[in-house]
């Protein structure tokens, strides 16, 4: 039995668009799973957008990005291992959005984007606020600022199409 990536919306938009079997053969590269260069991809990032839902049920998406005055600092999320990712929420994050994840088992989706080779990759997943001094014992300090941690559990890993990454151009 073939395993269900997409929603039935998604589903309905194949079928109406007559995308059914490449569809199924795009759903093979969906994993449960993060491979040690995609881990190291993700860490690299400086700027990852988060979509959770508010209150009503309504997608809310924001950026989380390391400001450039903080050199050395940790990555934005750091691999746990290949199923889960660890990510601080600063005093300088977007509260509204972000603070959705410290709700346990609310969805997730991480977008993470390297502008310069125009790659990206997906995270769907589910999130619950972990205790500071678990991870600290688990993987050492890492946000010594943080407010909160976040852990997600991956449920869906994939790269993302890079067609609509504009390349930045740096100004003169």
């Amino acid at each position: 039995m073939a395993r269900l990536v997409y929603h039935e919306g998604e589903r309905e938009a194949h079928r109406r668009f007559g995308v059914e079997d490449e569809a199924a053969e795009i759903s093979d590269m969906v994993t449960d799973r993060l491979s040690l260069g995609v881990r190291r991809f993700i860490e690299a990032r400086s700027i990852v957008f988060v979509t959770t839902v508010d209150g009503t049920g309504r997608p809310v998406t924001a950026f989380k990005a390391r400001p450039d005055d903080m050199p050395g600092q940790p990555p934005l999320i750091r691999a746990a291992d290949s199923k889960r990712l660890i990510m601080a929420l600063q005093p300088w994050d977007d509260l509204d959005v972000l603070d959705n994840c410290l709700q346990d088992d609310i969805g997730i989706g991480l977008l993470f984007v390297d502008f310069d080779r125009r790659a990206r990759y997906r995270v769907n997943g589910r999130c619950r606020a972990v205790d500071p001094a678990a991870i600290e014992a688990e993987m050492g300090t890492l946000w010594p600022q943080a407010r909160a941690l976040v852990e997600v559990t991956v449920d869906q890993a994939y790269a993302n199409c890079p067609a609509r990454i504009v390349r930045l151009i740096a100004a003169d």
